[in-house]
């Protein structure tokens, strides 16, 4: 299985996850705290300065918080993220590709409009509603988005 988004952080993502780890636990606690409060439904952000190992912590929330979550990882540090279309493109790919990294049958899911100015409307009422669907009502879709000032440069 390949995917022309990730061929730089494929690289970064199994260093990463390969590496040790420790620690952490408190960070995993609140997520899943997140993830099960059902009146919370707003963007949970992890801040910090460089080097301290968010972008791993996020990797390791795959390993961590469970079969009933599933995360897709977006790196952003190497995207170029001109508008809400190239946004949504990429989006809609690494998700795909996390929903056949879980062995979903992505067949379900609709593919995306030649129309790069539908692709808002798209994704929310069809794309996303179908991923629901996917992922069944005892589990639980997460982005995981690292790098996130790249997108709000954009």
């Amino acid at each position: 299985m390949t995917n022309d988004y990730l061929d730089t952080d494929a690289e970064l993502e199994n260093t990463l996850l390969s590496a040790p780890f420790a620690g952490r636990q408190a960070v995993f606690a609140r997520i899943q705290q997140y993830l099960i409060d059902p009146s919370d439904r707003h963007a949970l952000l992890f801040m910090g300065r460089k080097s301290i190992g968010k972008s791993a912590t996020l990797l390791q929330c795959q390993k961590v918080l469970g079969e009933h979550v599933i995360g897709c990882y977006l790196p952003l540090n190497d995207t170029v993220v001109a508008d809400e279309s190239t946004w949504l493109t990429y989006l809609y790919h690494y998700t795909n590709f996390a929903v056949q990294k879980y062995q979903l049958n992505i067949d379900r899911l609709p593919d995306a409009p030649d129309e790069p100015d539908s692709y808002r409307d798209w994704f929310a009422n069809e794309y996303l509603l179908e991923l629901s669907k996917l992922i069944r009502p005892h589990r639980r879709w997460i982005w995981l988005i690292d790098d996130v000032e790249f997108l709000i440069k954009a």
